[in-house]
């Protein structure tokens, strides 16, 4: 039976279940409390991409960083559970394929100069750490970003070069996704091919909020070069655009989530698979677009 045949199957049996009994198919996880918060900034990350006929179109996702006194935590503001800034609400660009990136950087952990990554590739959750080794070059000018005066500098990382926006009003070695280092909190970040860019939405302050460490028993340790590899063979396959479990085995699916409508936070509806959300109405066709190309 085809992939999403059985999803429509299940989705109406998942609905009924919320419905009936108020929970779905929970799977155990273990938190650690690694570190405490001093502050959070809110990123989007803005994808340029094709659909399927090749027409330009534009994605998007919002992220959190939390940056704590030495781990940092960067990761989907949809599976954020810590404080909200009041008054501020997600507006996700027209075309948004996916309701988030389903990935978790952990900066600084397990150790300083190293970052730990879980993210979510269906079914599985996989975990992998790497060098905190940018090696970054100053560039000459200035920008403003948030009221915050913004110096540039830029590196090359997994395939890609980066122009990046920090503030030393801010002293933080921290910024968007796995990129950081620097003297000041990077507040943009923006691929040499106009790609992929984060630009930093709100800053607000938390207090005695605990850093968290998520794993699950079912969660695959993998050496860093070998899931990029895997994950862009998978996803930049067309057929990810139109089914991204088009490889998937029925009996793959541990555990589902349904959200029908937006949330309060503005957040999109989606179709959760083991942990891992995808849209619920399917059917887009927007190609996918790694940030790390090797």
């Amino acid at each position: 039976m085809a992939f999403l045949y059985y999803m429509r199957i299940i989705h109406l049996f998942v609905i009924l279940s919320i419905f009936l009994f108020g929970n779905v198919f929970a799977s155990a996880e273990k938190l650690d409390s690694i570190g405490c918060t001093l502050f959070c900034c809110i990123y989007k990350h803005k994808v340029k991409t094709t659909d399927l006929n090749g027409k330009n179109v534009n994605d998007s996702t919002i992220a959190i960083l939390e940056v704590g006194d030495n781990v940092s935590k960067y990761e989907d503001y949809s599976a954020y559970q810590g404080k909200r800034p009041s008054g501020y609400s997600v507006e996700y660009m027209d075309g948004d394929p996916r309701s988030n990136d389903g990935i978790t950087i952990y900066q600084n952990f397990p150790q300083n100069g190293k970052q730990t990554i879980r993210e979510g590739l269906l079914p599985n959750f996989y975990l992998y750490e790497e060098q905190l080794n940018h090696h970054w070059e100053f560039v000459d000018g200035q920008d403003s970003i948030l009221g915050y005066r913004c110096k540039k500098a830029f590196a090359k990382y997994a395939g890609r070069t980066w122009l990046v926006y920090y503030t030393e009003d801010i002293p933080s070695v921290n910024g968007p996704w796995k990129l950081n280092g620097l003297p000041g909190l990077i507040l943009k970040a923006e691929s040499e091919d106009g790609t992929h860019e984060f630009i930093a939405q709100i800053l607000f302050n938390v207090k005695a909020q605990n850093i968290y460490f998520k794993k699950e028993e079912r969660d695959i340790i993998i050496e860093r070069n070998k899931f990029i590899t895997f994950r862009n063979r998978l996803k930049c396959d067309k057929r990810w655009a139109k089914n991204a479990g088009y490889y998937m085995n029925e009996a793959d699916i541990r555990s589902l989530i349904i959200t029908k409508e937006r949330n309060k936070y503005g957040l999109a509806p989606s179709l959760n698979i083991n942990g891992i959300s995808l849209p619920i109405s399917g059917g887009y066709d927007h190609l996918y677009k790694p940030l790390e190309l090797e």
